[in-house]
């Protein structure tokens, strides 16, 4: 390993001796499946925290390791002006305001998600949560001193901030466990929301920091949206009819024939013909393979919110 110090001369193998490298794991799994053989390092104070070094690495090739010193030469000139660069992002990041950011990078994500302050208040929501929370079918929001989550339910909006309260403990620096989802019922009788929350700890570098405010992630799926995801999904992926479609995602998720017809309102024969056009046109041969197809398909990301 060759490392390049800022502002230093230039120390060869000053980490590991030549050739332990490919002792580690690491090289194993990582390195040597991209036919990588050595690293140039890079080292930057502003990377390096509690003691540990921090910076850059670079990855060579066997070939780019025979010249590995015509590399640190050139890096050597580069070095200066990339470490003012880092400065320069590290300085001006706080600064910049990451809400416009981070909406975009909510909006991406195909299930309802919010992000939380350390008092348990929404501070960002994306679209498919605002229309969620719009229909207060299973959870909407109060003001008491900012937006607050609410369930349909008083036990459940107490079980609720218990949840909140936990996560937001662990981004806080708490050794507590993560519980398990909470499902939330709906009055509506749609399958109850699963309420996932996300700590959102202290990041490492400052540049992480995009949102100040934001210690947890809180993502919501809804089985009756992902139900119909799914059935776009294997509707446009194998030509079959809303119909067919329709009935293979609910026989894949355990119903049976007779529970189909019912939810559907058909009867068992017209049943059994769309699932036997489905076993057809998938290639699937019972309801197990077909669950297994239908489970490695993502959901069609054009399907909008429940």
């Amino acid at each position: 390993m060759t490392s390049v110090p800022f502002g230093k001369a230039v120390a060869v193998n000053s980490l590991l001796e030549p050739g332990s490298l490919v002792k580690t794991g690491f090289y194993a799994d990582v390195l040597r499946p991209q036919g990588h053989v050595d690293i140039l390092n890079m080292k930057h104070r502003a990377l390096s925290q509690g003691g540990a070094v921090g910076g850059f690495g670079f990855c060579l090739s066997a070939r780019g390791a025979e010249q590995a010193d015509k590399s640190v030469r050139r890096l050597q000139r580069l070095v200066p002006h990339l470490g003012r660069a880092l400065d320069g992002a590290l300085h001006l990041g706080p600064l910049a305001d990451g809400t416009r950011q981070l909406g975009r990078v909510l909006q991406l994500m195909p299930n309802p998600a919010l992000l939380l302050d350390g008092r348990a208040r929404v501070i960002l929501a994306n679209s498919a949560a605002e229309t969620l929370l719009g229909t207060g079918d299973g959870l909407s929001t109060a003001r008491d001193g900012g937006l607050q989550l609410v369930a349909a339910r008083p036990a459940e909006t107490a079980a609720l901030s218990r949840t909140l309260g936990q996560a937001l403990a662990v981004a806080a620096g708490a050794d507590d466990a993560l519980g398990a989802p909470l499902r939330l019922t709906r009055p509506s009788g749609a399958p109850p929301l699963l309420v996932l929350p996300v700590p959102l700890p202290p990041p490492a570098f400052e540049f992480w920091s995009l949102l100040e405010p934001a210690r947890a992630l809180v993502l919501i799926v809804d089985p009756a949206a992902q139900r119909r995801g799914k059935t776009s999904a294997i509707e446009a992926a194998f030509k079959l009819t809303p119909a067919e479609a329709r009935v293979a995602v609910l026989v894949s998720g355990g119903l049976s024939g007779p529970q189909v017809a019912d939810a559907l309102g058909l009867s068992l024969s017209t049943v059994k013909t769309h699932l036997r056009r489905c076993f057809e046109k998938t290639g699937m041969h019972s309801k197990v393979e077909l669950a297994l197809l239908l489970g490695s398909l993502p959901d069609d990301p054009a399907d909008g919110p429940a």
